[in-house]
């Protein structure tokens, strides 16, 4: 169910991103851009290898994390609630029932466009120090986020046993959230790596930005927002997850942000 859901619409999310990023142009052309730029150069092919080796790494952390979590013998689940009380299932009571869909369907496709859409539009403008600034965070992301899912463990707020919170994901696609853990830390959730990697992709782009260039950054920032809304609404994540993910955003758009301006920026002006 989760790769035939990601194989339908997150292609189609994110050129529609695309377009409203750059309302005046061809999104198809600009993301066949972009990927032909990504393939034909050196830079590009070692993204291409860094993501396979970061998404790989997390698979692997995922096969062992229920053992390690035994290994453990603590879970700071209880904690986080006994911290935050009921406010995941206040924040779940404004979502109106018709908005399940499309906010599962954001959650799922739309999150990962948001990360996406950024690199796509700056790589087909050929502006390679934004890209890799943006590549150098969320890289972070998974390299420090990973410390936390093994030594901080957590579990998802409508799953965990110990909240009213409704598992809206299940709800809607049954099983899915087992099919989730298989390639991510799902059961696992602080902090919330959706929020931190819109977050850190929102910082960036804001820092980035050309001169002229408004409908990127608000697109970035938007999805931020819905980010953090829908992890709670849908009952994935706790509050205090949120602010986590928030916080390790800041930390990681400033290590990509310093990794670029090591190098310069050059404009339009190829760069590898």
């Amino acid at each position: 169910m989760i790769v035939l859901l990601h194989a339908l619409w997150t292609p189609i999310t994110i050129v529609l991103f695309v377009l409203l990023a750059r309302p005046r142009s061809n999104p198809l052309q600009r993301v066949a851009g972009a990927v032909l730029t990504t393939l034909s150069t050196r830079g590009g092919r070692r993204v291409l290898v860094a993501a396979a080796i970061v998404m790989a790494a997390n698979f692997v952390e995922c096969l062992f994390e229920p053992h390690l979590a035994e290994l453990l013998g603590y879970d700071l689940t209880a904690w986080v609630r006994s911290v935050e009380g009921d406010l995941v299932e206040r924040v779940q009571a404004t979502l109106p029932p018709v908005l399940v869909a499309p906010l599962a369907w954001f959650y799922l496709s739309g999150f990962v466009a948001a990360v996406v859409a950024p690199a796509i539009v700056w790589t087909d403008e050929r502006r390679f120090t934004a890209v890799r600034a943006l590549v150098i965070a969320l890289a972070a992301n998974y390299a420090i986020g990973l410390w936390f899912y093994v030594f901080a463990p957590v579990r998802e707020a409508a799953w965990s046993g110990l909240s009213d919170a409704k598992p809206l994901l299940d709800v809607l696609y049954p099983g899915l959230s087992a099919e989730t853990r298989a390639g991510s830390a799902f059961d696992n959730c602080m902090p919330s790596l959706h929020v931190s990697l819109t977050a850190t992709t929102a910082l960036v782009v804001w820092a980035r930005r050309a001169k002229d260039d408004v409908a990127l950054p608000l697109l970035a920032g938007a999805c931020a927002a819905l980010t953090a809304y829908a992890v709670m609404a849908l009952g994935v994540h706790w509050a205090l997850d949120v602010a986590a993910g928030f916080a390790l955003a800041a930390v990681c758009a400033g290590i990509g942000l310093r990794a670029g301006r090591e190098r310069g920026e050059s404009g339009a002006q190829p760069e590898g």
